[in-house]
């Protein structure tokens, strides 16, 4: 997704946003500026790299032919990694820790020189909202949790192959809607996939 895509998607944003803040031009106006500005002026795009990807890295290729599909896609995208400043979550090391000791020494590995963004009080705060607006369920709460870092931290995009709740669109919707009442902008969530069409 290159600039003039972000913009487009920040002024549908700006339009959904209007109807619901119930008119209010001016401070939406300041806002799309504002978010104009921040995605033209960082030469090298923020991206938050969640979970799932890393797995898609790591793991042998699937069986399954969807899935290897996505894992080439994936490790293409990953040769183009250098046009982007990665960025990682303390959510992000507890998931990949988890499972088979030699797979998630391959996962942390492959992460081990990106920084390490922390989940805060107002991280925490956005996840809860996030996860009540897209209604989510307590199953998903880290699935909140990884948008409202990102979001915290002012990351370009979200990159994940999550497409059941992060990449999900109704998902994505609600979840603007409630950063921008936070007074933040959600990142682009997005899968290699998609990023890798620009």
């Amino acid at each position: 997704m290159g600039k003039d895509s972000i913009l487009e998607e920040i002024w549908r944003i700006r339009e959904q946003l209007l109807a619901e803040a119930g008119g209010d031009l001016a401070a939406l106006a300041a806002w799309a500026t504002h978010e104009a500005a921040r995605v033209h002026v960082r030469a090298v795009p923020r991206l938050y790299l969640e979970t799932s990807v890393i797995s898609y890295l790591t793991a042998r290729p699937s069986r399954n032919t969807r899935i290897a599909a996505d894992q080439q896609i994936t490790q293409r995208w990953w040769s183009r990694r250098d046009a982007f400043d990665i960025h990682v979550s303390t959510v992000v090391l507890a998931e990949i820790e988890r499972g088979d000791t030699a797979a998630a020494t391959r996962r942390t590995a492959l992460i081990a020189a990106y920084p390490v963004l922390e989940e805060t009080k107002a991280a925490e705060e956005l996840a809860a909202a996030i996860s009540r607006d897209a209604r989510l369920g307590p199953r998903a709460w880290l699935d909140a949790l990884h948008m409202a870092v990102a979001t915290v931290n002012g990351m370009d995009y979200l990159l994940t192959w999550n497409c059941k709740h992060l990449a999900k669109e109704a998902v994505r919707r609600n979840a603007e809607i409630t950063c921008w009442r936070a007074g933040y902008v959600l990142p682009v969530i997005c899968t290699p996939a998609e990023l890798s069409e620009e």
